[in-house]
C-alpha cells in the first residue's frame, strides 16, 4: 500500500465503508476474495499482507502454511485472536511478521 491508499482506507473506515468498496474503486492490484467458496480462503489469496477479520481461532496451521506458500510477508489480526497459537508459531518459524490483535486494534 502507498501512503495515499492507507489515508483513503482510513477515511473510508471513518465513514463505516468496507474494504470491498476500496478494492472495487481503486485501479490497483487489490484482490477481494469473498468467503463461502470451496477451499480455504487463504489458499486463494496471493499478496504481501494479510488482515484476517475472522472469528477467534479461525485461522489455523493449514491457513498459515498457505499464506506463507503464497508469499505473504506479514499478518495483522484485525479480529480478536483470529489466529490459533499453532498458526502464530508457523508465522514465527517461517519469518513472517505478525501483528497480534491486541496491538493491531489498540488504536
Amino acid at each position: 500500500f502507498a501512503k495515499e491508499d492507507l489515508e483513503a482506507i482510513s477515511l473510508l473506515k471513518e465513514h463505516r465503508g468496507s474494504l470491498h468498496d476500496f478494492a472495487r474503486n481503486h485501479i490497483r492490484d487489490i484482490q477481494f476474495v469473498p468467503a463461502g467458496e470451496s477451499g480455504s480462503l487463504w489458499e486463494r489469496v496471493r499478496g504481501d499482507l494479510a488482515f484476517p477479520c475472522v472469528s477467534q481461532g479461525e485461522l489455523n496451521v493449514d491457513d498459515a502454511t498457505a499464506l506463507e506458500q503464497n508469499d505473504c510477508q506479514a499478518v495483522f489480526e484485525c479480529a480478536d485472536r483470529a489466529c490459533t497459537t499453532n498458526a502464530r508459531i508457523i508465522f514465527e518459524d517461517r519469518g513472517l511478521l505478525f501483528g497480534p490483535s491486541k496491538a493491531v486494534n489498540s488504536g
